[in-house]
């Protein structure tokens, strides 16, 4: 009898936790290569801290809006988070890099199928580097991000959510810049690059 017991105290705890809603849903666990990331900092303009790799999660590196949103919760515990875009994609590089070139440089590293745009900080000696591939002359890879824009949502369009581009070819004002924000569907896979507030 008490061995009968047991066995229902255990199965009747477990009801209760997921009732309770404590127990996460198996699927919604991931695994990520967080551990591996390191924070670049890029100085004084720049409040966050940039991993120096993108995310992986469960052996993939590029995601659509409805796995990242499963994603975030477990990815926020460890201190990381999407970047918010577009207004903080565009305060920190939104404006002409060569006015910015005390402390920040744009370098396309294009040798090749593998593509490189990279950010020096002269004020710390870090770097950044976004790889990509190559298609032809042009080069852009594509970021998810956090929306928060001022603007109601119904300015665009529903099936789509926050991105960012890093691009040979992004220009803001009329500028040159590697970095800017965009909108993709939210069906398309694209990778991940978190960010850590100072």
């Amino acid at each position: 009898m008490k061995k009968l017991s047991k066995i229902d105290e255990s199965t009747w705890g477990s009801m209760l936790d997921r009732g309770a809603g404590e127990t996460i849903k198996k699927e919604n666990i991931f695994t990520f290569n967080i551990k591996n990331m390191k924070p670049v900092d890029l100085g004084h303009d720049f409040p966050v801290y940039w991993a120096d790799i993108d995310l992986e999660a469960n052996d993939e590196n590029r995601f659509d809006w409805e796995d990242v949103q499963k994603m975030i919760p477990q990815i926020e515990k460890t201190g990381w988070r999407l970047p918010k875009g577009p207004m903080e994609i565009r305060n920190m590089f939104g404006k002409d890099i060569k006015k910015r070139n005390e402390y920040l440089h744009r370098i396309w590293d294009n040798k090749g199928t593998v593509c490189k745009g990279i950010f020096s900080s002269d004020e710390t000696g870090e770097t950044l580097e976004f790889i990509a591939d190559k298609s032809g002359f042009y080069v852009s890879i594509s970021y998810w991000c956090e929306n928060d824009y001022e603007l109601s949502n119904s300015k665009r369009r529903q099936d789509t959510e926050r991105s960012f581009d890093v691009s040979e070819y992004c220009t803001y004002d009329g500028t040159f810049s590697l970095i800017a924000s965009n909108n993709e569907e939210k069906t398309k896979r694209i990778r991940i690059r978190l960010v850590k507030d100072k």
